[in-house]
């Protein structure tokens, strides 16, 4: 092969690299949007991960000792929630989510 012809195919082959490369960096606006995408989803996480802890189970026996309704439910997290106005006897405090 040709030193002309040897040179073009390194010049080629240079391009393509430098295409490729460009194609895979990510602009600060970009790598902003990925962050702010990735810190939803984390947050969206949470939020399930904590709704789920204090599901509301079935009923138990015991009343409400907040509002005195029959509708105490045992939670996955394994405390107690009022279905009515969600206090936690064992917090003495609200719960962290709501039914709505």
């Amino acid at each position: 092969m040709s030193h002309g012809l040897e040179r073009m195919v390194e010049d080629a082959k240079l391009a393509k690299l430098i295409e490729d490369a460009k194609r895979h960096v990510m602009t600060e606006d970009e790598r902003r949007e990925r962050s702010i995408a990735e810190s939803i989803s984390r947050s969206q996480q949470e939020d399930e991960a904590k709704y789920n802890a204090w599901y509301l189970g079935d009923y138990i026996e015991t009343g409400c000792e907040n509002c005195g309704r029959q509708r105490v439910c045992r939670c996955p997290n394994g405390k107690h929630r009022c279905e009515k106005c969600n206090w936690v006897p064992e917090d003495q405090a609200y719960a962290p989510v709501s039914n709505h």
